[in-house]
């Protein structure tokens, strides 16, 4: 799945960027930046192309969750649960993306090809946080240097359920999600910073390349500590697009 929207849409809704994301760049950015499909027309369809490969992601999850029970696992159920967890996390971080761009969505937990209707975003974010907590439940606790870069970890998903229960209440003013509270989502993180092996590096600066540089220090790397779930992005080779890495 090649993920072109959505972290590069909020960075430029962010403070990270000034004027969306440069003079050079496209009308759409500048567009998406002041809300106003005025500026750019014909962009106003500019995440279709996001919209379908978030429900391609989302479709293969469903099968793979549908036919997990189909797996001759024999003794490695340790490994079903594992796996079960991990498609659910990506599931999750596909609609929670999904609900904050769109707001109302169809919401699939099974194999479906048919238009279905949109649901309420209480309905997206109990799903959401139903995922999460299976993950958080059921992935090994091990800390996170021990686990393969790029792999769903009960960090990462500890770490999106507050993530996403901090964004929802805040938005919608609301102090539960399902069985989600302020206290379960504080509890999460302070489980991660407790067990995860996560932390602060000591110099801000040294998460950057260009600011190591400047200031003659190392580069942290890209799986730093304080990174809990990568996503790896390419460059294309005709622009200096940055776009996530192709995964399937």
């Amino acid at each position: 799945m090649e993920r072109r929207g959505d972290p590069a849409d909020h960075g430029g809704f962010s403070d990270n960027c000034f004027g969306a994301t440069g003079a050079s760049d496209g009308y759409g950015w500048e567009m998406m930046d002041e809300f106003n499909k005025a500026i750019s027309p014909s962009d106003v369809a500019i995440h279709s192309a996001g919209w379908q490969k978030y429900y391609q992601a989302i479709y293969r999850c469903n099968v793979l969750l549908q036919h997990m029970d189909n797996v001759a696992w024999g003794d490695s159920t340790a490994l079903k649960t594992q796996y079960t967890g991990e498609v659910r996390f990506i599931r999750a971080f596909c609609y929670f993306d999904l609900v904050r761009l769109f707001e109302k969505v169809p919401l699939l937990t099974v194999p479906n090809l048919a238009n279905v209707p949109q649901a309420s975003p209480d309905s997206t974010y109990g799903q959401i946080m139903e995922d999460l907590r299976y993950a958080a439940d059921n992935l090994p606790s091990a800390s996170y240097t021990s686990v393969p870069n790029g792999r769903v970890t009960k960090w990462a998903a500890e770490s999106l359920l507050a993530r996403v229960y901090m964004f929802y209440s805040g938005y919608y003013g609301k102090s539960s999600i399902g069985k989600e509270t302020a206290a379960t989502a504080l509890a999460a993180v302070e489980d991660v910073i407790a067990h995860s092996g996560h932390g602060l590096v000591t110099d801000f600066t040294t998460l950057w390349p260009a600011a190591s540089l400047a200031k003659k220090v190392t580069y942290a790397g890209e799986d730093n500590k304080e990174v809990v779930f990568p996503s790896s992005i390419r460059l294309r080779a005709t622009t200096t697009e940055i776009l996530p890495a192709t995964d399937g």
